[in-house]
């Protein structure tokens, strides 16, 4: 009789082998991941065969445009906070000089109220 631990593990092996091999064909829309890793809007396309990534995007937070990773200039925890995501130097550039302006308190776009 297996574990879960032994189950899951194998399961785990399953997958990553039927990911390393799938051309990734059949890619879904821009759709909600099953879980958020702490960005507030995230978008993500999965293969629809092997459930693997393919793309990922969320809005920036100075303009609000979608933004695509890798492409995406994420915050360093001095002067833009640790999960704000930028589409551009200028964005983060203007949003540090925004939230400087206010004295660090929050702006109408933090936390993506979009």
């Amino acid at each position: 009789m297996s574990s879960y631990r032994e189950l899951m593990e194998d399961f785990q092996k399953r997958v990553a082998e039927l990911q390393a091999k799938c051309e990734h064909k059949e890619v879904s829309d821009w759709r909600k991941p099953d879980f958020l890793c702490g960005i507030p809007e995230i978008e993500i396309k999965r293969c629809e065969n092997c459930g693997k990534a393919i793309a990922k995007r969320t809005r920036c937070w100075a303009c609000g445009e979608w933004v695509e990773e890798p492409n995406w200039i994420q915050g360093d925890g001095q002067k833009a906070p640790f999960g704000t995501i930028f589409c551009s130097q200028t964005c983060k550039e203007e949003y540090i000089a925004a939230r400087a302006a206010l004295g660090k308190g929050k702006l109408p776009y933090d936390n993506q109220n979009f």
